[in-house]
Order: structure tokens, then C-alpha cells, then sequence
């Protein structure tokens, strides 16, 4: 019986086959109802940071529904009758074309610059239920392309904690320059390392015993006792009578 080509002594083997793609990951393992997106840079380095509307779509491209959305150490304008306006729930309203619904945080100036400037701006977005995020996408505001984002960060809370999920760095050619304009969609890539942090971690080891304290230095022999006197002289003797 022939053997096959890759038996045969100096043959070229087979090439080996590649191993099976990982298992898709379960939605529940992905899916939370609270993310926090950190903006930490704008076009232009503006002072103030402003958005039209923010989307959350589900792995399939399904519309998510977001209940809230707030801006903790954010600081919004006072209209004429003293009312906030230009709050971060005006992200969600659904209103992408009305210059009175956008969202601007006037403490995105460095640190120190201002009482409350924070050179970042912090949303908090929570769902309605929790879901998967697939992707999402921002819509510019009506005026000043200085203050759009092009710099920021996307966490999810899981396990009691805050896990980052994507980061994106944009060069300003991406960012639309025309006015209520979708930003490109940002897809969420997924893999099995982003659901690691659900498993508790590996409690820490138990600390070390106290080391014993160092021996004491021998003690001194002791000092060798006084030499004796001398014995007493005999009396002289006595003289005859």
C-alpha cells in the first residue's frame, strides 16, 4: 500500500487545523441598565462640551430605551425666569433638530480653572431594563463645533463595580462639522475578557505571620571571683623569760 504524501520521510505535513471559535457570549453575561460615559477632550479644547441627543442600540440594532440620563458636577445656564435648562436629560428627549433641546456643561474647563471645573464631564445613563449594548452614537448640537466631543470613555456597572467597555479618540475629520448631525455609530466589540469582572475576584492571600524578634546577644560570662587573701602571717615567736 502507497502512504499518503505527508508520511512519507521529508514530505510537507498538513497544516494544522485552527482551533474552534469561542462560544457566542450569553446576552446576560454583557447586558446592565447603568453606563457612564467620561467626554475628556473636545474639538478644539473648549471650555464647555455639548451634545443634541445620545442612542443606545441593542446587539441586533434594536433602539434602546434610556429612562435618564444626569450630569453629576456639571453646571447648566438659568434662563431669564431663573429655571436650569440645557440639562443632560434633554439628550434623551428624543428632540434632534430643536437648538433649546441639547445638553452643555459649562465645568468641562480644566481643573482649577474655575469653582467645579472638572476638565471632564461625567453622564450617567441608565436604561429602562437591562440590555446589551451594541452600539450608540451622539447627534451635534446646534452651534459652536468647538464644544464637540471627539474624546471619551464607556463603562458599564457589573458586580459592583465600573468596567470600561470602549474608549474612542476621534480625529476631528471624523466629527461632523454640519449641525444636528449623527457622529458615525460606534460599534461595542464584545469578548469573553469583558464579562470577567462579573466572577468574583480571587479573595487576597492571608497575611504573613509577624517575623519573630531577633535573638538576644549572649550574655557576658561572668566575672571570675576576687582572689583570695593571703593567709595571715604566723605570730612571732615567744621570747624565753
Amino acid at each position: 500500500r502507497v502512504s499518503p504524501p505527508w508520511c512519507v520521510a521529508g514530505a510537507i505535513q498538513p497544516h494544522a487545523m485552527p482551533p474552534p471559535p469561542a462560544p457566542p457570549l450569553p446576552i446576560e453575561l454583557v447586558a446592565s441598565d447603568r453606563y457612564r460615559l467620561v467626554i475628556t477632550r473636545t474639538r478644539f479644547n473648549a471650555d464647555e462640551v455639548q451634545l443634541q441627543e445620545a442612542l443606545f442600540s441593542g446587539l441586533a440594532g434594536e433602539p434602546l430605551r434610556i429612562a435618564s440620563c444626569t450630569n453629576p458636577g456639571g453646571l447648566q445656564p438659568i434662563d431669564a425666569s431663573g429655571a436650569i435648562i440645557q440639562t443632560a436629560e434633554r439628550l434623551i428627549d428624543g428632540d434632534r433638530s430643536n437648538k433649546a433641546s441639547k445638553w452643555l456643561d459649562m465645568h468641562f474647563a480644566p481643573r482649577g480653572a474655575c469653582a467645579g471645573c472638572n476638565g471632564n464631564s461625567t453622564l450617567l445613563i441608565t436604561l429602562d431594563a437591562p440590555a446589551a449594548l451594541g452600539s450608540y452614537t451622539f447627534v451635534t448640537a446646534n452651534d459652536n463645533i468647538k464644544r464637540d466631543p471627539i474624546q471619551w470613555s464607556l463603562s458599564r456597572f457589573t458586580m459592583g463595580r465600573w468596567a470600561t467597555i470602549d474608549e474612542r479618540s476621534l480625529p476631528a475629520s471624523e466629527v461632523p462639522p454640519t449641525r444636528f448631525t449623527p457622529y458615525p455609530s460606534m460599534e461595542i466589540l464584545w469578548s469573553w475578557s469583558d464579562v470577567m469582572p462579573r466572577y468574583p475576584p480571587t479573595p487576597p492571600s492571608p497575611p504573613l505571620p509577624p517575623l519573630p524578634p531577633p535573638p538576644l546577644p549572649p550574655s557576658p560570662p561572668p566575672a571570675p571571683p576576687p582572689p583570695s587573701p593571703p593567709p595571715p602571717s604566723p605570730p612571732p615567736p615567744s621570747s624565753p623569760p
